[in-house]
């Protein structure tokens, strides 16, 4: 579940990143976005970690979801977590709000709580999500779901995108893992 949290977060920055090439926009701050927008799960987990994981292993009630959930059982969630500890390494504003804000709906000014929101919906989507007892198989109907929060036309162009970020992340993180065993 530790390496399921990892694999999310950084195929949440390569996601980011590839958006921002394509979108125009500063790619390191994308990436750092979507690197660190979790960083508030993986300080819970340090926390936390038997019973946080049980719990990212049990699928929240209908219509709640895991920050309910953490905040019932924690009295905080991931995202307030993250959010401080972004404030308190004194990273840009930008950043600090996309890590406490990525589950938001996003902004119509494609900032970086834009692209960590939909990068981590596309981490998720490529089967790189931290929930459940098992992994997470890859969804590209979830992607285009994801994709429509942006604006166009900015939507389109990361439609076009969609095929080759599901073949490419899942690359680069596998040569990751390889370069580390």
């Amino acid at each position: 579940m530790v390496q399921q949290c990892w694999h999310h977060n950084l195929a949440s920055a390569l996601t980011a990143e590839a958006m921002a090439h394509t979108l125009g926009v500063d790619p390191n701050s994308a990436y750092t976005a979507g690197l660190l927008h979790d960083i508030g799960r993986l300080a819970m987990i340090v926390e936390h970690r038997q019973k946080y994981l049980r719990m990212l292993r049990t699928p929240p009630p209908p219509g709640s979801d895991y920050r309910a959930l953490e905040r019932l059982e924690f009295k905080v969630d991931h995202t307030q977590v993250g959010g401080d500890i972004a404030e308190s390494l004194e990273l840009p504003v930008a950043i600090c709000e996309a890590v406490r804000r990525h589950h938001d709906p996003p902004a119509s000014d494609g900032g970086m709580t834009t692209f960590a929101h939909v990068a981590c919906g596309l981490a998720t989507a490529m089967g790189f999500g931290v929930t459940g007892v098992e992994k997470p198989k890859p969804n590209p109907d979830a992607a285009d779901a994801v994709i429509g929060v942006i604006p166009e036309p900015h939507r389109q162009k990361l439609r076009n995108q969609r095929e080759r970020l599901f073949t490419d992340i899942p690359e680069l993180l596998a040569a990751y893992d390889n370069a580390l065993a």
